[in-house]
């Protein structure tokens, strides 16, 4: 036990290590092109003026200084999009479920969910914020919706599929055993479609990130 956590500790400082020799390479290699190449402050400016810019106040001297503004930005476009990430993917995981279970209620709902992904994001996003703007909504709570608009399709369809990947000789060994429709799915269903769902999470996460990128140029 005492060599594993040994060995476990000494990937971990060379894992650490590695990293730090990369990032300083990649430092080396930045100001090592500004001195090759002769290039301006403007096209390629140096560490020192970027850490300089960065605790900088802001508005003129009167705000907080540039990176504790950038952090604070960054935590609140990461609210908004977590927040419309979770509510979509649990959309997304209880349609999935109930699509398992009332196969009419599949086919009389899969046409619109299909056909809600037709339209273009940049199409259905100005009309979220100017419908919950007149709302009187808050400014974020667009953004969130539009995050869960894009992540419940993937989750639904990802899930779907998982909870239909059981094979035929585990489905049998359950009604053998006679498992009940809970323990069908806790026990069977919902272990195997997890690698399903969590593609379908990284799938919906690039697609959220990519929003919250473009949303502000939406206005």
């Amino acid at each position: 036990m005492a060599y594993s956590a040994q060995g476990a500790s000494g990937d971990l400082a060379r894992r650490a290590l590695s990293i730090i020799g990369v990032i300083a390479a990649l430092l080396l290699l930045w100001e090592g092109a500004r001195l090759v190449f002769g290039l301006s402050e403007q096209r390629l400016p140096s560490l020192g003026s970027i850490v300089e810019t960065m605790f900088t106040p802001t508005r003129g001297g009167a705000g907080p200084l540039l990176i504790v503004q950038m952090l604070a930005n960054g935590w609140a476009t990461f609210r908004v999009a977590l927040g419309g990430f979770f509510i979509g993917g649990l959309l997304g995981f209880a349609l999935a479920v109930l699509f398992m279970r009332l196969p009419m209620l599949e086919r009389g709902l899969m046409p619109y969910v299909i056909g809600s992904q037709t339209v273009p994001i940049l199409a259905i996003a100005p009309m979220v914020v100017v419908g919950l703007g007149r709302m009187g909504a808050p400014p974020w709570l667009a953004r969130m919706v539009v995050a869960a608009y894009l992540t419940f399709f993937p989750v639904t369809i990802g899930m779907l599929r998982g909870l239909r990947a059981a094979s035929p000789q585990s489905l049998d060994l359950m009604r053998a055993y006679g498992a009940t429709p809970f323990q069908y799915f806790w026990k069977l269903r919902l272990p195997v479609s997890l690698p399903y769902l969590f593609t379908a999470l990284k799938i919906a996460a690039s697609a959220v990130q990519l929003e919250q990128k473009l949303f502000p140029l939406r206005g």
